[in-house]
């Protein structure tokens, strides 16, 4: 299991290009014993796999005790994979980055996201984000750069030479991450997106996620669209077990992993929903397009049960098919 944990939407920043409109005037959060109770729940579930977590907000460093605490909570439940995603406001100075960094290196996290590009820069100094880097490396701490892309702005080259004084016989690694509008991102102006030609044919590769928000909702995403129709349930309401069990069972989620989006769209066209080339950045935004209609009226229940009905129909007739081969060349 991968259970990605949202502590917070509270971010110190306004990035205007945020699409979960985070900001300085959230206050609701999970809480930390909240938080535990699901770590300890997923390790039990993921006793026979891999077992992930990771700590997103808002600002996850703004609730630093509770982060340190949840940290060592995956670590004494031997995750095999522990980080967080950060704005690294709170590296103004080396000294202070070196302290919190070894702090959560102690505590069991092993890799740390920084976010910075054009929209970030408005508010976060670069020196920061150096600081950062630097007290990462210092702890033995695998670190990212996350660069959300535009038309015209900044790309991972632009940023690498502003950072060519601290990298020399370092190791990290850089995404650069496409700008949806979704969120507070819908705001900027339709020409700073980077549109792909005709409809995203991407599979979803997070669907199988399970991310925790601040408010306890569970949805089947890594990428925060939080359609209802990927809402699991609420964990203060729903044990993380039936939470589990439904991403794992559920037929539009295998849909989405095996097909992609794109797989709904002619049901959907079909039914009256209009979808035009080059309007859709990636399958993620395909996906916050396709999702949006479903449950929204008997038609389109009907529609997308028939399609999902049809997928499990083709995947019935591989698996015989395999079979048959399988058996004939004496597998």
């Amino acid at each position: 299991m991968h259970l990605s944990i949202m502590i917070s939407n509270k971010c110190n920043y306004q990035c205007s290009h945020c699409i979960e409109n985070s900001s300085p005037d959230q206050e609701e959060r999970i809480s930390l014993e909240k938080i535990i109770e699901l770590i300890d729940s997923a390790a039990r579930i993921s006793e026979n796999e891999e077992f992930k977590v990771s700590f997103t907000g808002g600002e996850a460093f703004l609730y630093f005790e509770d982060l340190k605490e949840s940290v060592r909570r995956a670590k004494e439940n031997k995750a095999t994979s522990i980080g967080c995603v950060t704005n690294a406001y709170w590296a103004a100075s080396s000294q202070e980055a070196v302290r919190k960094l070894r702090e959560v290196k102690n505590a069991g996290i092993d890799h740390i996201a920084f976010s910075y590009d054009e929209f970030h820069r408005k508010f976060v100094l670069i020196d920061h984000i150096k600081n950062a880097f630097i007290a990462a490396n210092e702890a033995g701490i695998s670190a990212t750069f996350k660069i959300v892309l535009f038309k015209g702005k900044e790309r991972a080259s632009d940023f690498l030479k502003k950072i060519l004084d601290i990298t020399p016989g370092t190791r990290f690694s850089i995404e650069e991450l496409l700008g949806l509008p979704l969120g507070r991102a819908r705001n900027l102006p339709k020409d700073l997106f980077l549109f792909t030609e005709g409809i995203p044919k991407g599979k979803c590769h997070g669907c199988g996620n399970i991310m925790i928000r601040y408010d306890g909702n569970a949805y089947a995403c890594c990428c925060p669209t939080f359609s209802e129709a990927l809402l699991l349930g609420n964990v203060y309401r729903d044990s993380l077990e039936n939470i589990y069990n439904k991403v794992k069972n559920g037929s539009l989620f295998k849909v989405l992993m095996d097909k992609g989006p794109i797989y709904f769209v002619p049901y959907l066209q079909e039914a009256g929903v209009v979808f035009i080339d080059g309007s859709f950045v990636d399958q993620c935004h395909l996906c916050s397009e396709v999702l949006k209609y479903y449950n929204s009226s008997e038609l389109m229940t009907c529609t997308y049960n028939n399609a999902i009905e049809e997928w499990s129909s083709d995947k019935q007739k591989e698996k015989i098919t395999l079979n048959i081969i399988s058996e004939f060349l004496g597998i």
